[in-house]
């Protein structure tokens, strides 16, 4: 990390997928197409920082991405307030499929600020090891 005080455990990892209509495009470019809140100077900074991990290591935005690698972010820890709820009420369940009634002040994925209070957070605990991934929403 750009402080020597600083250690990843002080920072929030979050992952992002390249999907075959980003590949090829430079690190700093796709982060900018998936990060519309952050200019490409800011995203460069990142980078430079060493707060983005491209293929198990720091890496330069003029790196190329290819689809199915994963590039990681390392935002800084926030405090996090905890979840008001400790479980999702369990509308349907099989072997293959779980159907949850997520209450609208739950995200469903966590981001670099709210992890607790998210669907994925919250279900993993609720359902300790079973692998769970969110599909569908209905309204």
């Amino acid at each position: 990390m750009a402080c020597s005080r600083e250690t990843r455990q002080d920072f929030v990892r979050v992952g992002f997928e390249v999907p075959h209509d980003l590949s090829g495009l430079r690190l700093d470019q796709f982060l900018a197409a998936r990060l519309h809140r952050h200019s490409r100077a800011k995203i460069r900074r990142l980078i430079e920082a060493g707060k983005v991990l491209f293929r198990g290591k720091s890496a330069k935005a003029s790196s190329r991405v290819s689809q199915g690698e994963s590039v990681f972010i390392f935002y800084p820890k926030r405090e996090d307030p905890p979840s008001r709820h400790d479980a999702l009420p369990v509308i349907y369940e099989d072997d293959c499929l779980l159907a949850v009634n997520k209450p609208g002040d739950v995200l469903s994925h966590p981001t670099d600020k709210i992890i607790q209070n998210s669907a994925t957070f919250i279900l993993s605990r609720q359902f300790t090891g079973r692998s769970l991934h969110l599909a569908h929403r209905l309204d």
